[in-house]
């Protein structure tokens, strides 16, 4: 995990920004198409690096709204079985390893910016730019 799970951030809150489906999609969807679709819905024109910062804003921005209701890393679970535990015996994955998931979670914040609970840290809030607003929510002036 890392930064090409951010890559698929970026590529589905992309489509999820236009209102569209990326199930659909998945295989012949570019970037330069999102891109398109985007400036469509939205009347801005935006470049691959600035659709990096879009997609986090968005995804930030969602992951908020859990987060200020309490939903904080803690809080996650994920059945065992889609872990591997126990290791399937038969078929195309018998016996694969089992996912440490606290360790992807751990890469993926990391990579976003975020602390281990699932606070965007301030200078990653400040990087994205537009996220005033979660900045002040969670880093009040004293």
């Amino acid at each position: 995990t890392g930064f090409f799970d951010v890559l698929g951030i970026r590529d589905l809150d992309m489509v999820n920004s236009t209102g569209l489906c990326r199930f659909g999609w998945m295989k012949t969807m570019t970037v330069d198409i999102m891109l398109e679709l985007v400036e469509c819905v939205t009347g801005f024109k935006y470049n691959k690096q600035d659709s990096f910062f879009f997609a986090l804003r968005s995804f930030t921005a969602r992951h908020m709204f859990g987060y200020r209701e309490g939903y904080t890393r803690d809080k996650f679970t994920i059945s065992p079985v889609l872990c591997g535990i126990p290791a399937l015996k038969d078929g195309p994955i018998a016996d694969y390893p089992s996912v440490d998931v606290q360790r992807l979670t751990d890469n993926l914040y990391n990579i976003l910016g975020y602390k281990w609970d699932g606070t965007p840290l301030k200078d990653s809030l400040e990087l994205m730019g537009g996220m005033q607003y979660v900045i002040d929510y969670l880093y009040p002036k004293q």
